[in-house]
């Protein structure tokens, strides 16, 4: 079983947002890290500069930490050759001017190597009008093998699997909740009336009153560039998590705002004093879910640390 989300220090949240502007474009090239590297160490022995580690982070989304860097762990290594700086982004275009670019090529990366997929597990937007935001734990059983959790009437599948969320702190939006995975739960008979979940996993905290949400597969993120002008808000960011940033926009589908979309942010001074129509991009973010009026969005690449009210495009 793959362990559980956990908090990291600010270390991490540093390795967290790449502040360099451009990201390298993934290759074959591996690394097997070895007895007293670091990234810095690595990028300056591979690739002939020790500042080029935040493209090694991007392309490794396993490593979040530097106690994550363990002797044996092989890495992948960008080109050698850097890529070019991600140019500006004009903020009235309705779309962007090529499929292209650092942000798109992290973002196809981290899906295909399941990070994407994982995070999309863990993190969910929760409509709070739905049905599902009824099924919540109503009472812990204690088993003689288990914990054994009783719910409103479910009709699961026996063995069906199900994760175990709490709302994240600042995770409330219009009619949503930003929700985090803390446990794991399969199905089994009911018992007088009731559904029943017997625990795998959960973390050390009090699972009464927990949201309950079935943990099917998802489809794969079609990522792309909005095909229409986006504007939104920062609504909240969690910040220290081992997937990454997570933010919550104050715009969702009404908005035209889909999962898969790439997006960025800008810092609102930025915008105001920006000659012309063109500002420098604060970083760029991928859309994970999207509900009718918010959004949970990645960071992929920051030049600055994203915060509350940041615009997004």
């Amino acid at each position: 079983m793959r362990a559980l989300p956990f908090q990291v220090g600010v270390l991490s949240v540093l390795l967290a947002l790449p502040t360099t502007p451009a990201l390298a474009i993934p290759t074959d090239n591996t690394y097997t890290v070895r007895p007293g590297d670091t990234l810095s160490s690595i990028a300056a022995h591979t690739l002939g500069d020790g500042q080029r580690w935040r493209e090694i982070w991007s392309l490794n989304p396993n490593i979040r930490t530097p106690q994550q860097l363990h002797v044996g762990v092989q890495l992948k290594l960008p080109s050698v050759q850097p890529t070019l700086q991600q140019p500006s982004v004009a903020l009235s275009s309705p779309s962007r001017p090529q499929q292209t670019g650092a942000a798109l090529l992290m973002a196809q990366d981290l899906q295909r190597s399941g990070h994407l997929d994982r995070i999309r597990t863990d993190y969910r937007l929760l409509d709070t009008r739905a049905p599902s935001a009824r099924q919540r734990i109503q009472a812990v059983h204690p088993g003689p093998d288990a914990l054994y959790l009783e719910l409103p009437p479910l009709s699961p599948a026996i063995g069906a699997l199900y994760g175990l969320f709490k709302p994240t702190q600042g995770g409330t939006g219009k009619d949503s909740l930003k929700l985090m995975r803390v446990g794991t739960a399969t199905s089994v008979p009911p018992l007088s009336g009731h559904s029943r979940l017997r625990v795998i996993d959960h973390q050390p905290l009090s699972l009464q009153g927990l949201y309950v949400l079935p943990l099917n597969k998802q489809p794969a993120l079609d990522i792309q560039y909005p095909p229409a002008p986006v504007n939104a808000r920062i609504l909240s960011a969690l910040y220290e998590q081992a997937g990454g940033y997570l933010l919550l926009l104050d715009q969702g589908q009404q908005a035209g705002i889909r999962p898969g979309h790439l997006l960025s942010y800008h810092k609102p001074t930025a915008v105001q004093t920006a000659p012309a129509s063109t500002t420098q991009t604060g970083g760029w973010i991928l859309i994970l879910d999207s509900g009718r009026e918010t959004s949970l969005a990645l960071v992929l690449q920051a030049r600055q640390v994203p915060a509350v009210n940041d615009l997004v495009r």
